[in-house]
C-alpha cells in the first residue's frame, strides 16, 4: 500500500513546479530564436547577433561583440545582460566562450577614438571590428538597436534585440562581461599607481 502524506504531496508540488518552470523556459528560448529562425528560413546559415556595452557610461571604452550560435541552440537562462545578476552573466559568459560550436568576436574602441569620432561612430567601429574577428564571416546580422553599422552584409536592426534574440543576448553578455573586466583591470592599475 502506498502512503501519500504531506511530505509526498510537497515533493509532488516541487516536481510539478520544476517541470512547469522548465516548460516556460523552453518556450521563452524558442521565442528568443524568432529572428534567427526567420533568417535561417530565408537561407542564411551564419546569423550573427551583435551588441555593445559602454555607450551610456561616462568613462571607459565601448565594447562590441558578434556571436554566431549553431542553428537551434538553446542556452538556458540567456537574456539581456542588463537583466542578469553578475553571477548569472559570468556563468553564461563562460558557457558561451567554452562551446566550440559558438563563434564570437570582440571589438573595443577606447576613449581616444570615442572622443575623436563620437560615441555612435565608435560603437559602429567596434561592431565592425567584432564582426571581422569571427572565424568565418556571417551572412546575416541581427544588431541590437535601430541602426545597422555600414556594411555590405544583409541584416536587421532589432530594437531591444538583446531581449528578443538569443544570438544578440549572447553578444550582449560577451560585450558587457568583457567591458566590465577591462574596467576592473583599469581600476586595479589606477589603484596600484595611487598606492605606489
Amino acid at each position: 500500500m502506498l502512503y501519500w502524506g504531506p511530505r509526498a504531496e510537497k515533493l509532488h508540488e516541487v516536481l510539478f513546479m520544476q517541470t512547469e518552470n522548465q516548460e516556460k523556459e523552453r518556450q521563452r528560448l524558442e521565442t528568443l530564436l524568432y529572428f534567427e529562425r526567420r533568417a535561417w528560413q530565408s537561407g542564411f546559415r551564419r546569423v550573427a547577433g551583435v551588441d555593445e556595452a559602454g555607450r551610456g557610461p561616462l568613462a571607459g571604452p565601448v565594447v562590441a561583440a558578434a556571436c554566431v550560435l549553431p542553428e537551434g541552440a538553446c542556452l538556458l537562462g540567456i537574456n539581456d545582460s542588463k537583466k542578469l545578476s553578475i553571477a548569472e552573466r559570468y556563468r553564461l559568459f563562460q558557457e558561451i566562450i567554452s562551446l566550440p560550436e559558438v563563434d564570437y568576436g570582440l571589438g573595443v574602441m577606447d576613449v581616444a577614438i570615442i572622443d575623436q569620432v563620437n560615441i555612435l561612430q565608435a560603437t559602429f567601429m567596434a561592431m565592425l571590428a567584432a564582426i571581422s574577428c569571427l572565424s568565418r564571416p556571417p551572412d546575416f546580422l541581427l544588431v541590437d538597436g535601430n541602426q545597422l553599422p555600414s556594411t555590405n552584409l544583409p541584416g536587421q536592426a532589432v530594437i531591444h534585440g538583446d531581449s528578443l534574440s538569443q544570438s544578440v543576448a549572447a553578444a550582449s553578455i560577451l560585450a558587457k562581461q568583457t567591458r566590465d573586466q577591462l574596467m576592473d583591470i583599469a581600476q586595479d592599475r589606477k589603484s596600484t599607481r595611487l598606492n605606489s
